[in-house]
């Protein structure tokens, strides 16, 4: 079967100003335009074809040649989007200045799924701060209560027995998730706690546990620790309330 072809002729009309210049710059705004900078005076090193805004005029100037600009800039377009090449930000022209685009974010809490937060409101969100107030982490404890913590830095002596920080330190204790710590000898040499001594050998008993009744206990028996030894104990627990 032979099919004969059907020319269709499309009438072509003259676009008023308006509607050739939304044309246009739909086009250029699919692509953005980049600038090498923004700045109040021009770039000293340029190519060919190279753009940055200057700040002092408000215009655009284009590189006619390598490390040379043209002397007569052009007026920004106001839905036409412009990256800086080198920060990857970018600009939007209100009519007067290049304005930085910007997401909006909020900076409290919501109930949201939606809803950005800032990067400071994020970066206190995940801190994990060891602290010698009592510090409310970011873990849960299999009974879902959350998880505190707690730092307490105490001065030793040699062949010291034992050393207690009393359950009143810490108010309203509940189940405690672990404990932990370092010992610093008067030379500057650190060791693990618990079961370590100064010199790296096993010490009777543990170094650093918790009492249900008298509360955490250093027990230290070297004498090889110095004037002015250090031991830092580190809690984590919840809270019956």
């Amino acid at each position: 079967m032979a099919y004969n072809p059907i020319l269709i002729q499309n009438e072509v009309t003259e676009l008023d100003e308006d509607t050739l210049n939304y044309l246009q710059n739909g086009i250029k705004n699919a692509y953005n335009v980049s600038l090498i900078a923004i700045s109040n005076t021009a770039p000293s090193e340029c190519s060919t074809g190279d753009m940055y805004y200057n700040t002092t005029d408000n215009k655009i100037y284009t590189a006619t040649a390598t490390d040379t600009w043209g002397e007569v800039g052009t007026t920004p377009i106001s839905d036409i989007l412009y990256v800086i090449l080198e920060d990857k930000k970018t600009y939007t022209y209100n009519g007067t200045t290049l304005v930085e685009l910007k997401t909006p974010v909020k900076n409290s809490y919501s109930e949201s799924e939606d809803d950005p937060y800032s990067a400071n409101y994020v970066n206190n969100a995940v801190k994990d701060t060891y602290s010698t107030s009592e510090t409310k982490t970011n873990k849960v404890w299999i009974d879902n209560k959350p998880i505190y913590r707690k730092v307490f830095q105490v001065t030793v002596t040699q062949n010291l027995a034992d050393t207690t920080i009393p359950n009143s330190f810490i108010s309203n204790i509940d189940t405690v998730i672990n404990v932990n710590g370092i010992l610093k000898n008067a030379f500057g040499n650190v060791f693990p706690l618990p079961n370590v001594s100064p010199n790296g050998t096993l010490v009777n008993g543990l170094g650093i546990f918790y009492h249900a009744t008298e509360g955490i206990r250093l027990r230290i028996g070297d004498s090889s620790l110095g004037t002015g030894a250090e031991a830092i104990a580190i809690i984590e627990y919840t809270k019956t309330t």
